[in-house]
């Protein structure tokens, strides 16, 4: 497990991200998903989220995991 990987376990964990289902991000909280996303977005800082008709969306990925957080967790 690489250290993206650990600190996105430790961000589930810690009780900071509210839990939510369905979709990465709602305006009450985050699937497991969107904590990976909203934790690579402030590390590398070339992503953002955007309000859809379902919940925030990560630069339009929907509710999937996007191939570069995927790659930057060691997952790819």
């Amino acid at each position: 497990m690489n250290d993206n990987a650990k600190r996105w376990v430790e961000a589930l964990r810690s009780g900071e991200y509210k839990q939510s289902r369905h979709v990465l991000r709602t305006k009450d909280g985050y699937c497991c998903l969107g904590v990976a996303c909203d934790l690579y977005s402030k590390a590398v800082g070339n992503y953002r989220w955007e309000e859809g008709d379902d919940g925030f969306q990560f630069n339009y990925s929907g509710s999937i995991l996007t191939q570069p957080v995927m790659d930057w967790l060691g997952l790819g």
